[in-house]
């Protein structure tokens, strides 16, 4: 769970979700402005320092060319 201050949480899990393996799951609990991402603990480590701004999303090794990923980025 990823409690959020400064950015909405169910926008950010349908941001977020893509990029989650097939197994996957994210969602928002609007009460609290809380993300719950299930997913492996690789997938949901890089997600955290993503929301945290410690790692961008092109960077993530992770989530680049992975078979797993439901979305692939383009390397440049």
């Amino acid at each position: 769970m990823v409690p959020l201050e400064h950015a909405d949480a169910e926008q950010l899990a349908d941001t977020l979700a893509p990029f989650l393996s097939p197994q996957g799951k994210i969602g928002a609990y609007s009460p609290t402005n809380t993300l719950i991402i299930n997913d492996k603990t690789s997938v949901v480590r890089m997600l955290i320092k993503v929301i945290k701004g410690k790692a961008d999303l092109s960077e993530c090794q992770n989530f680049q060319n992975n078979p797993e990923s439901k979305h692939q980025i383009p390397s440049d």
